[in-house]
């Protein structure tokens, strides 16, 4: 698990029950909910806690905001991997 958020990023996922239903909802609209350390911890503490409950049936994720569910952090390239991933789409796409 990584380290524990900082305090001003506490609430970067959301969580609700809704009776059998558990409703997960990443809370960074401003950054089209893109993926950071804190949200990373909070969403596998998150999921962690309704998989411990024995009457969660379903998990429902969501992104907070209006016109994005979620975008993934930028990925420059000469980041480890990313330019085998690029390799690898130019491939599949032609």
């Amino acid at each position: 698990m990584p380290a524990q958020p900082p305090a001003d990023e506490a609430e970067v996922v959301l969580y609700e029950r809704h009776g059998p239903v558990a409703h997960v909802t990443m809370n960074r609209p401003r950054y089209r909910n893109a993926r950071n350390s804190a949200m990373t911890y909070a969403l596998d503490a998150t999921f962690s806690r309704a998989a411990d409950a024995p009457e969660t049936k379903a998990d429902v994720l969501a992104g907070a905001g209006e016109d994005v569910f979620f975008a993934d952090p930028v990925v420059r390239r000469g980041t480890p991997g990313v330019e085998m991933n690029i390799a690898a789409m130019k491939e599949a796409t032609g």
